[in-house]
Protein backbone atom coordinates (compact mmCIF):
# COMPACT_ATOMS: atom_id res chain seq x y z
CA UNK A 1 0.00 0.00 0.00
CA UNK A 2 1.30 3.44 -0.94
CA UNK A 3 0.01 6.93 -0.16
CA UNK A 4 -1.69 8.95 -2.88
CA UNK A 5 0.18 11.91 -4.37
CA UNK A 6 -1.19 15.37 -3.60
CA UNK A 7 -3.10 17.23 -6.30
CA UNK A 8 -0.17 19.64 -6.67
CA UNK A 9 2.35 16.87 -7.28
CA UNK A 10 0.05 15.09 -9.73
CA UNK A 11 -0.38 18.33 -11.69
CA UNK A 12 3.39 18.92 -11.77
CA UNK A 13 4.13 15.36 -12.93
CA UNK A 14 1.42 15.06 -15.60
CA UNK A 15 3.18 17.18 -18.29
CA UNK A 16 6.21 14.86 -18.07
CA UNK A 17 4.13 11.79 -18.94
CA UNK A 18 2.58 10.62 -22.21
CA UNK A 19 -1.05 11.69 -22.66
CA UNK A 20 -2.30 8.31 -21.41
CA UNK A 21 0.09 8.23 -18.42
CA UNK A 22 -1.26 8.57 -14.90
CA UNK A 23 0.48 10.80 -12.35
CA UNK A 24 -0.44 8.50 -9.48
CA UNK A 25 1.46 6.52 -6.87
CA UNK A 26 2.90 4.12 -7.88
CA UNK A 27 4.11 6.20 -10.80
CA UNK A 28 4.25 4.28 -14.10
CA UNK A 29 6.34 6.23 -16.59
CA UNK A 30 5.23 3.90 -19.41
CA UNK A 31 7.43 2.72 -22.27
CA UNK A 32 6.89 6.03 -24.07
CA UNK A 33 8.69 8.09 -21.38
CA UNK A 34 12.10 7.53 -23.00
CA UNK A 35 13.86 9.36 -20.17
CA UNK A 36 12.73 12.80 -21.32
CA UNK A 37 12.32 15.00 -18.28
CA UNK A 38 14.10 12.54 -15.98
CA UNK A 39 15.97 15.27 -14.13
CA UNK A 40 12.82 17.34 -13.56
CA UNK A 41 10.85 14.25 -12.55
CA UNK A 42 13.44 13.22 -9.96
CA UNK A 43 13.62 16.74 -8.56
CA UNK A 44 9.81 16.99 -8.31
CA UNK A 45 9.65 13.73 -6.39
CA UNK A 46 12.34 14.81 -3.92
CA UNK A 47 11.15 18.39 -3.45
CA UNK A 48 7.53 17.32 -2.92
CA UNK A 49 8.38 15.73 0.42
CA UNK A 50 5.83 13.05 -0.49
CA UNK A 51 8.30 10.37 -1.60
CA UNK A 52 10.45 8.50 0.91
CA UNK A 53 12.03 6.02 -1.50
CA UNK A 54 11.82 4.80 -5.09
CA UNK A 55 11.66 1.44 -6.80
CA UNK A 56 12.98 1.98 -10.30
CA UNK A 57 11.73 -0.97 -12.38
CA UNK A 58 12.57 -1.09 -16.07
CA UNK A 59 11.51 -3.91 -18.39
CA UNK A 60 12.47 -4.22 -22.06
CA UNK A 61 13.45 -0.58 -22.53
CA UNK A 62 16.38 1.51 -21.35
CA UNK A 63 16.12 4.59 -19.13
CA UNK A 64 19.63 5.14 -17.81
CA UNK A 65 18.94 8.86 -17.25
CA UNK A 66 16.12 8.08 -14.82
CA UNK A 67 18.37 5.92 -12.65
CA UNK A 68 21.14 8.53 -12.67
CA UNK A 69 18.88 11.45 -11.75
CA UNK A 70 16.99 9.56 -9.04
CA UNK A 71 20.28 8.66 -7.39
CA UNK A 72 21.59 12.23 -7.78
CA UNK A 73 18.55 13.65 -5.98
CA UNK A 74 19.42 11.68 -2.87
CA UNK A 75 16.27 9.57 -2.61
CA UNK A 76 16.79 5.98 -1.50
CA UNK A 77 16.45 3.89 -4.67
CA UNK A 78 16.40 0.17 -5.31
CA UNK A 79 16.25 -1.14 -8.84
CA UNK A 80 14.89 -3.91 -10.99
CA UNK A 81 15.86 -4.04 -14.67
CA UNK A 82 15.06 -6.77 -17.19
CA UNK A 83 16.29 -6.61 -20.79
CA UNK A 84 17.64 -3.12 -20.10
CA UNK A 85 21.45 -3.34 -20.14
CA UNK A 86 22.11 0.42 -20.24
CA UNK A 87 19.83 1.00 -17.27
CA UNK A 88 21.44 -1.87 -15.33
CA UNK A 89 24.86 -0.35 -16.01
CA UNK A 90 23.67 3.12 -14.94
CA UNK A 91 22.14 1.71 -11.74
CA UNK A 92 25.33 -0.10 -10.84
CA UNK A 93 27.40 3.03 -11.55
CA UNK A 94 25.07 5.03 -9.26
CA UNK A 95 25.34 2.37 -6.51
CA UNK A 96 21.65 1.52 -6.81
CA UNK A 97 21.07 -2.03 -5.55
CA UNK A 98 19.63 -4.27 -8.27
CA UNK A 99 17.21 -6.94 -7.10
CA UNK A 100 15.57 -9.82 -8.96
CA UNK A 101 11.95 -8.61 -8.73
CA UNK A 102 9.79 -5.65 -7.82
CA UNK A 103 8.51 -7.65 -4.85
CA UNK A 104 12.07 -8.02 -3.52
CA UNK A 105 12.59 -4.29 -3.99
CA UNK A 106 9.47 -3.58 -1.92
CA UNK A 107 10.59 -5.99 0.82
CA UNK A 108 14.03 -4.38 0.95
CA UNK A 109 12.54 -0.92 1.36
CA UNK A 110 10.11 -2.19 3.98
CA UNK A 111 13.01 -3.53 6.02
CA UNK A 112 14.69 -0.12 5.88
CA UNK A 113 11.58 1.80 6.96
CA UNK A 114 11.57 3.11 10.53
CA UNK A 115 9.38 1.11 12.87
CA UNK A 116 6.69 2.86 14.87
CA UNK A 117 6.86 2.36 18.62
CA UNK A 118 3.92 0.79 20.30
Amino acid sequence: EVAAFSTGLRRALQPLLPAYGQAANPLDLTAQFRGNGARRLARLLRESGEVDAVICSVVSCDYPAVARWLAAEGLPVVGHAVDAPLTRRAMRAANIPLLASVERCARALALLAPRKAG
